[in-house]
């Protein structure tokens, strides 16, 4: 018997992008920064620094949360609520890193 294993997948629609708020432009500077540290390893991705989808995928893909984590972020439809929840998100990284616990 092979090992094979077959499924089907379904692409889904990201729906209407969005101009990222104002609140939120720090955060296509941290791409930035994140990009250079890796010495530019994902530097040749096109930045789409203004777009909510692009900025908020970047980040979840780039910074250090459990799998699961990035998940739950990514499968949210709501630009809002996205970019809330990689707030809070990365509110739990600041706190973490902030109290030295490095040995995750």
């Amino acid at each position: 018997m092979n090992q094979l294993v077959a499924a089907d997948a379904e692409y889904l629609l990201e729906g209407d992008d969005q101009i990222l708020p104002e609140k939120f432009h720090e955060w296509a500077q941290l791409i930035i920064a994140v990009v250079v540290a890796l010495s530019g390893l994902f530097s040749q991705q096109a930045p789409y620094m203004q777009s909510v989808h692009w900025v908020v995928a970047r980040l979840t893909e780039y910074l250090p949360f459990e799998l699961d984590q990035k998940q739950r972020i990514l499968e949210i439809d709501h630009f809002l609520v996205r970019l809330e929840n990689l707030q809070d998100a990365l509110k739990d990284i600041e706190y973490y890193y902030s109290h030295e616990n490095l040995n995750h």
